[in-house]
């Protein structure tokens, strides 16, 4: 890297940026130097405040005189110059206007076989910055830049590709703001790619290790930390059909392991993989890889593992693996009677277990003690793949809903105090139903009442905060919506959260709503929350 002596004024900077424009437009490799388009408005000083080399002694200051934009008349400024091998100190102008910095500290780094990154620090109130380039030493007033210029588009480091190996390039920065350029091109900075001082990554191999799994291998230490599903493209060659990439493993830095959509023997797949680095922040050159598969073996371990039957409402299921598309499982279960398959059991709702993702609850309308069949059908698991046809079914005994105590010897029964809060309340959600947006509307699914305790709900409601200051309690019969009244406008958001007490007095959590208000403006004073429920009864105040 080689830093640039002498400095140069934005008048030479914009002639440069000009030049490597016009030079593009023209498929030239140089063009002369000249003032440019009328259009460009430049503020520009008299010759002898282009600092070549350093002509005011140790002192590095002095008084030179500059036009004032606009007028005929000079007026007096310090400015101070750069000693060969120092930085660029420029000190505020006495008159009224800005003078765009210098750009500093360019700094350049390979990024692959024909691509450099240029970075360099930021200057507050910038537009963009400007990146002139070329394949020779830009020295003095006769020299350009033959390369075209790179506009960062406001960022402070870009990377300029399509490079040859093995050239010296040479860059210089310039920023832009209001119409402005800097006042000094920054130092010039060197590199050339050498192709033996970088290691390139490549993807080394592709193999798939089933139908549900493939294994990429790179050749050097690679950063997945950033690494998404988003990131990979893989499709069959013959016909560009899309694989869908379930999810991913870090094997370690340098392998990768891709859950994948079925696979099939004997086909030829495209992998590509956009936007990955090596641990040196090279990125990945050959971004794409074909390869073929051979006979694969199918990934059928997935299976029900456990049914556990709670009351004859309620039964547990229990997967040796989490499901890998969780929105379809409710349709992709039956339960039938195994003495009469054709009679199938109603499945009301499936709800995850939020502890353990291999846990459902399935809500049925009711059981017997006749025994039942749980049948899967396209319902695939993460690890283990599909279930084989022996595996798609399992049995398990119902239980009579009318069981009764009656002929039992009579034993000491331990009373246990109830300490389980009921479920949530299910798919709250709130909306406006005004142009005004002061009359709200709140609807839920009841909750799921398996101890059959379920006393009511209490609904809290809060402005711009999680502290809630009113609520009101409602009926665990309540199906129809609710309705909160002339709302204040003065605020960004609403908290709405309904809880479920049981006859013990346990609440639940609470399911929350928040919901956002667009921006209106300044409103009056706090209006009086009501609510309609079965009579419009009022919001309270709830009591510390």
């Amino acid at each position: 890297m080689i830093k640039k002596r002498n400095l140069f004024t934005k008048k030479f900077a914009v002639k440069l940026l000009i030049v490597a424009v016009f030079s593009t437009l023209s498929s030239l490799n140089a063009f002369a130097v000249n003032d440019g388009p009328p259009s460009f408005s430049i503020k520009t000083p008299e010759p002898k405040a282009i600092p070549i080399s350093n002509p005011f002694g140790a002192s590095s200051k002095a008084s030179i005189e500059l036009p004032l934009p606009g007028s005929n008349q000079g007026s007096s400024i310090d400015l101070q110059t750069i000693p060969d091998d120092s930085e660029l100190k420029e000190e505020s102008s006495s008159i009224g206007f800005e003078v765009v910095p210098r750009v500093e500290n360019l700094k350049t780094e390979a990024k692959s076989l024909d691509t450099i990154e240029i970075s360099f620090d930021e200057i507050s109130g910038v537009e963009t910055y400007f990146v002139l380039y070329g394949t020779s030493k830009v020295e003095t007033a006769d020299d350009v830049y033959n390369m075209p210029p790179k506009d960062t588009e406001g960022k402070t480091s870009v990377q300029i590709s399509n490079l040859e190996e093995n050239v010296d390039y040479f860059f210089s920065v310039v920023a832009k703001a209001n119409d402005d350029y800097s006042e000094f091109l920054s130092d010039e900075v060197s590199m050339k790619i050498d192709p033996s001082l970088l290691t390139i990554p490549e993807i080394s191999s592709a193999n798939a290790i089933n139908n549900k799994f493939l294994k990429i291998e790179f050749s050097t230490m690679m950063d997945f930390s950033n690494l998404s599903e988003e990131n990979f493209i893989l499709k069959e060659t013959f016909d560009d059909s899309s694989i869908e990439i379930h999810k991913f493993t870090i094997t370690d830095d340098k392998t990768l392991t891709l859950r994948t959509s079925t696979l099939k023997s004997g086909f030829e797949y495209e992998l590509e993989i956009k936007d990955i680095e090596s641990k040196d922040q090279i990125e990945l050159t050959n971004k794409s890889l074909t390869f073929r598969t051979e006979d694969l073996a199918s990934l059928k371990e997935f299976e029900i593992s456990e049914v556990n039957v709670l009351d004859f409402k309620g039964v547990e299921i229990i997967f040796n693996d989490e499901i890998l598309k969780k929105d379809n499982i409710k349709e992709n279960l039956n339960i039938v009677l195994k003495s009469n398959p054709n009679k199938i059991i109603s499945i009301e709702d499936v709800l995850a277990n939020p502890n353990d993702p291999t846990k459902f609850l399935l809500v049925l309308e009711g059981l017997t003690e006749d025994d039942y069949q749980i049948l899967i059908q396209n319902v695939e698991g993460i690890d283990k793949g599909s279930a084989s046809d022996s595996n798609k079914t399992k049995e398990f005994k119902g239980v009579n809903p009318h069981e009764s105590n009656e002929g039992k010897e009579d034993t000491p029964v331990e009373i246990i105090e109830d300490k389980t809060s009921p479920a949530d309340v299910r798919n709250l959600n709130a909306r406006f139903i005004d142009e005004a947006l002061i009359n709200l509307e709140i609807s839920f699914d009841p909750s799921v009442d398996l101890d059959d305790d379920l006393d009511k709900y209490e609904l809290y409601f809060a402005k711009d905060s999680d502290s809630y200051f009113a609520y009101t309690q409602i009926s665990k019969d309540q199906t129809d919506p609710i309705f909160i009244q002339d709302l204040d406008l003065d605020a960004e958001f609403y908290n709405i959260k309904v809880t479920a007490k049981d006859t013990n007095n346990n609440e639940s959590t609470g399911s929350v709503f928040k919901l956002f208000l667009p921006e209106t403006g300044p409103a009056g004073t706090l209006a009086l929350l009501a609510m309609s429920i079965l009579g419009s009864r009022r919001l309270t105040r709830k009591k510390d």
